[in-house]
């Protein structure tokens, strides 16, 4: 590969080198390579640099082919997509309806100063992607209705046998994920939810995981972060869920995080794109939730607080798009608001018992949300 010029191409030619890539399974030029670890491409590149309020950032994508030449239209995979999500490790899967494909989709934005540790953690969710395209390309195929999306190197043909890194996970993240989650009794939880409370931001915890509001106009989305839960396939780890205040059906919230996946993997988004958007059901209700997790295996001091602020600005990138001419209210006259309708009864729940002097009332506690399916 080409000699290093800027961070974005310093990341994607360090991930190169991290992941021991054969120049025989691999085709690349600056900026951009791609390469076959089995039977599905995986591509990798930067976008130039470009200005940030001052500081000058790239978007690095890491993308695998899955599922082609699906018949379906935009809201039907969208719907079939927005539940598989919630259990993303590292990867979205994005429906792109004008080439009729879906491909899971990782993206990190990154500066000169954070090169050095994005290589480390961009190269591993590069290698976890491949390896959930590969193990995940047959099942998605068949919930869409498409073909799996196999490919094989312009010279060297296709791949019979895999990557000795497409077994990392088995051989290494899994061992790993055996054990306590290195983030539970953290003291950077307490520092997180410390440096949260300085901003228009309301957080709560404890040792194992904190919770987070932010303004969105006039409510609030809700950040979790949780470490005493695992993940069905990597083990332990830390989760990072982000609710937006958009309640509905469970088909209009799936919608509506196709919609957000495609936005964050085409465009300079502020955050990183690691995890999914999808649609998360809570009774007979369900909202658009980014839903991340992070393994035990990629532990290091300083990710989960990058990772929450990533999450802090998504949510002020959400809220603009939503309501592009609407500022963010105060956290704390948001919650106060909140408090004063719960602890108000309505009219229609007042009820005045016959013979009595007390009011009955049912409280009818407010939070601010909005329907998705007005």
């Amino acid at each position: 590969m080409s000699d290093s010029s800027d961070a974005g191409n310093d990341v994607v030619e360090g991930t190169f080198g991290r992941l021991e890539i054969d120049d025989e399974w691999s085709i690349s030029i600056r900026r951009d390579f791609a390469w076959w670890g089995h039977r599905l491409r995986q591509r990798i590149w930067s976008t130039s640099g470009y200005d940030d309020d001052g500081i000058v950032i790239h978007r690095v994508f890491v993308v695998s082919d899955l599922v082609r030449n699906i018949k379906s239209g935009q809201s039907d995979v969208d719907q079939l997509l927005g539940p598989m999500g919630a259990l993303a490790i590292g990867s979205a899967r994005v429906f792109d309806p004008t080439e009729k494909t879906i491909r899971l989709w990782t993206a990190v934005t990154v500066h000169a100063e954070i090169v050095e540790w994005m290589i480390s953690l961009f190269s591993s969710l590069a290698i976890i992607q491949a390896i959930e395209a590969a193990n995940r390309a047959e099942i998605t195929a068949e919930v869409v209705g498409g073909d799996i999306d196999l490919s094989a190197h312009p010279s060297s043909g296709e791949r019979s046998e895999a990557d000795e890194m497409m077994h990392i996970v088995d051989n290494a993240f899994i061992p790993a994920g055996q054990r306590p989650s290195p983030w539970s009794g953290s003291e950077e939880l307490d520092q997180i939810r410390e440096s949260l409370n300085k901003l228009n931001c309301f957080s709560t915890g404890n040792r194992t995981g904190l919770t987070a509001e932010f303004p969105i106009g006039s409510t609030t989305s809700m950040m979790q972060v949780i470490t005493g839960e695992k993940n069905p396939v990597i083990g332990s780890g830390v989760g990072i869920l982000l609710q937006l205040p958009l309640w509905g059906s469970a088909e209009r919230a799936a919608m509506m995080a196709g919609v957000l996946n495609r936005a964050e993997a085409n465009r300079h988004t502020p955050g990183h794109l690691i995890g999914s958007w999808c649609s998360k059901t809570i009774g007979e209700r369900s909202n658009p939730t980014f839903a991340s997790f992070i393994p035990a295996a990629l532990y290091q001091p300083g990710l989960l607080t990058n990772l929450v602020f990533s999450a802090a600005v998504r949510a002020q990138w959400v809220g603009r798009t939503l309501n592009p001419d609407a500022d963010p209210e105060h956290v704390m006259d948001i919650l106060f608001s909140r408090f004063q309708d719960w602890r108000r009864p309505t009219e229609r729940h007042r009820r005045i018992r016959p013979g009595r002097r007390t009011v009955d009332s049912k409280l009818a506690p407010s939070n601010g949300a909005v329907s998705c399916d007005s």
